[in-house]
Formats: C-alpha cells, sequence, structure tokens
C-alpha cells in the first residue's frame, strides 16, 4: 500500500486504534466516488457467491442497506466463522460481521476485473503505538478527536518500512493530536493499563472510562490484504471452465453467465 508524500492534507475514513487510522486524499475520494457509483449502477449483473465458496480474502461486492438507502462498496473477507462472515471495507478500513446466510443470498457478490483496483486510502499509526497494547478507552477519545471525513495534516517519518507508516497528525488548528488525546485522557481520568497503576479503592478508579462494548476487538496486526494492497479476485470459476474446456480456452473471448440451480453451477453460453 502507498506511503503518504511529504506533508499531506487527507481526510480520516475510519481510526481502528493508534496503531491503524485510514486515511483518504482527494484522489481517493474522487476514485471511490466513481467505482462505487458503478458498482452501484452495475449490481444486477454481479454474481452471487454459490454455496461454499466464500473464503476468507476473497474480494467482493458489499450491498449496504438502511432503510430506502442502498449503497455498494468494495469488501475483502476477513473470516468465515460460526455461521458469520466478517468483511472489511476495502476502500475505508472498517469492518462489519454479517449472517453468513444473507452473504449467500445476495448481500455480498462476486467482483470482476473490472472492479480489481488495489484499495483507495492510506494506512497509518501513531508514533508510539507499537510501544504498548492499544486500548478502548484510548481508542473512544482518538474517534472524538478524528471523526470521519474530518481534515489532518499528515507527515510520514522518511524511513523505510510498510504499512502502516509511523506518522505525526495535525489538525486543521495546529494542534498535535497525540498531544490533545493525552490531554482529554487526563482530564476525563482516563487510564490506560499498560501505563497506569492505582489502588483498588482509590477514588480515580470509580471515574475511569473503562467500559467496552461487548464483541469488541483490538486490532493487533494488519490486515493481510492491506498489507500487500492488493485485491484478490475469487477463482472458483476459472477452476470450472478449465475442467469443462481444453487448456487453450480463452475465457475472456466469451460472455458467459453462471446461475445457481439447487446449490450447483450452470453454464449457460
Amino acid at each position: 500500500m502507498e506511503k503518504p508524500i511529504g506533508a499531506s492534507r487527507l481526510f480520516v475514513c475510519h481510526v481502528e486504534n493508534s496503531r491503524f487510522v485510514y486515511l483518504h486524499s482527494e484522489y481517493h475520494n474522487q476514485a471511490i466516488q466513481t467505482i462505487e457509483n458503478q458498482l452501484m449502477d452495475q449490481w444486477s449483473a454481479l454474481l452471487p457467491f454459490p454455496r461454499g465458496t466464500i473464503s476468507t480474502y476473497t474480494a467482493c461486492a458489499y450491498l449496504e442497506m438502511n432503510g430506502k438507502i442502498e449503497h455498494v462498496y468494495r469488501a475483502i473477507v476477513a473470516n468465515v466463522n460460526n455461521g458469520e462472515v466478517e468483511i472489511r471495507a476495502a476502500d475505508h478500513g472498517w469492518r462489519k460481521q454479517l449472517p453468513i446466510e444473507c452473504c449467500y443470498s445476495g448481500r455480498l457478490r462476486i467482483l470482476n476485473k473490472q472492479f480489481a483496483d488495489a484499495p483507495f486510502m492510506y494506512v497509518c499509526r501513531f508514533a508510539s503505538s507499537m510501544e504498548h497494547y492499544p486500548h478502548f478507552s484510548e481508542t473512544a477519545i482518538l474517534r472524538r478527536v478524528m471523526p470521519q471525513g474530518s481534515a489532518v495534516n499528515v507527515r510520514c517519518e522518511k524511513t523505510k518500512g510498510t504499512a502502516p507508516y509511523k506518522a505525526d497528525f495535525i489538525n486543521d488548528k495546529g494542534e498535535n493530536i497525540w498531544e490533545l488525546v493525552e490531554k482529554i485522557k487526563a482530564d476525563e481520568h482516563v487510564v490506560h493499563p499498560c501505563f497506569d497503576l492505582v489502588h483498588y479503592d482509590d477514588k480515580r478508579v470509580r471515574l475511569l472510562s473503562f467500559h467496552v462494548p461487548d464483541g469488541y476487538r483490538e486490532e493487533l496486526e494488519i490486515f493481510t490484504p492491506f498489507a500487500k494492497g492488493k485485491m484478490q479476485l475469487t477463482n472458483f470459476l476459472h477452476s470450472i471452465i478449465s475442467a469443462e474446456y481444453p487448456a487453450n480456452f480463452v475465457m475472456d473471448e466469451f460472455v458467459f453467465r453462471v446461475t445457481v440451480v439447487r446449490e450447483k453451477l450452470r453454464i449457460n453460453l
């Protein structure tokens, strides 16, 4: 995944924690709007996943419905387990849990090569983020001071490495965001368990912002497809074509459609 060049004015798309801050440039925003509009226009032509073919790290299209409002995102399957599928937004970073049945009923669909561009975003981290274990109390403050869509000035360190890139973050008021987080932590009596020890009966304990939502999980390592910076398309169609046709068959020269009939694939040419 690319590294922001020099001092860049970027826009926050998602704060996972101090280790993973997902950011957009103006170019990213324009490219995402274009590709998501195209996905929405072509949604009915995209194929659903046949049962049993959704697998980890596979890129897909995800239809989000909020009342009458629908929006399609590029997504990547992060995990399939216990009747649920966890997806990551390929161009935004956030994650979501979905019932596996709704995924096979059409909420997830197969991406084709037209939508295989690398994720349109940067992933950066705060300089001290690898020195301690992230904690929700700290993450909650970060999300307050870096809301989605807010502008931030990012200066990455001139060092070699891969995403997430170590950076300093300055808001439009010229405030160092990490210093602002530390001030809020002190004002609100937030204690990070890696740094602070207090007596059990201390008054300060009763004031801690220490309530972690159910099901919350801290992300400690970068999501593998984000580290590689590419989209992995499903390959089960290629396997079916290869089994049915000779080696010199060129799939891109044909128009084909896959339908699911009684959980089996039928190829209509």
